[in-house]
């Protein structure tokens, strides 16, 4: 059942492409949902929010949660160097012990090929040394690091993993 509904965003088809980087503060404190859940830090950008969530979940239950942020919701898609950059600084102007975040990028159907969630074009990506390398043909999902250890450079991971991770609505 969590496939179906990793899926299903796929139906839903939102563009997002920026060139220049034109940010303000969305929240400058860490805000909290009524079920306890830390809400951590957004920035809006050309009619996008990019919320930062500091409770770490799995790749499934993280984007389940940023659908419930809003009709548009779901985990990051980047589609610039500007927005990476941008997004890198979010979670480190929250938390400068988040290794890293989950974004919404992940492999099509063992294809090699990785596709947002959002259903946006797949026009960017920024992968570390090595990467993707799909250990045991089992990482499928993506995480961005955001520490002092490759800040904004992207690994494929497994999914059944938690991290903290960054809702786009």
């Amino acid at each position: 059942m969590n496939c179906v509904l990793l899926l299903l965003p796929l139906l839903a088809v939102a563009c997002c492409h920026s060139t220049d980087l034109e940010t303000k503060p969305f929240l400058n404190e860490t805000e909290t949902l009524g079920n306890g859940q830390d809400m951590g830090s957004a920035v809006t950008h050309r009619g996008w929010t990019y919320r930062f969530v500091t409770t770490p979940m799995t790749f499934v239950n993280a984007e389940l949660y940023c659908q419930r942020l809003g009709r548009r919701g779901h985990l990051t898609s980047i589609h610039s160097y500007c927005i990476n950059h941008l997004l890198v600084h979010l979670v480190r102007r929250c938390s400068r012990n988040v290794a890293s975040v989950w974004i919404g990028g992940l492999q099509f159907l063992k294809t090699k090929r990785f596709i947002w969630l959002d259903g946006s074009r797949w026009n960017f990506a920024r992968w570390g040394p090595g990467e993707p390398n799909n250990v045991y043909g089992r990482e499928e999902c993506i995480e961005m690091y955001t520490s002092h250890y490759r800040p904004g450079y992207w690994n494929d991971l497994f999914c059944s993993y938690s991290r903290p991770f960054i809702c786009k609505y």
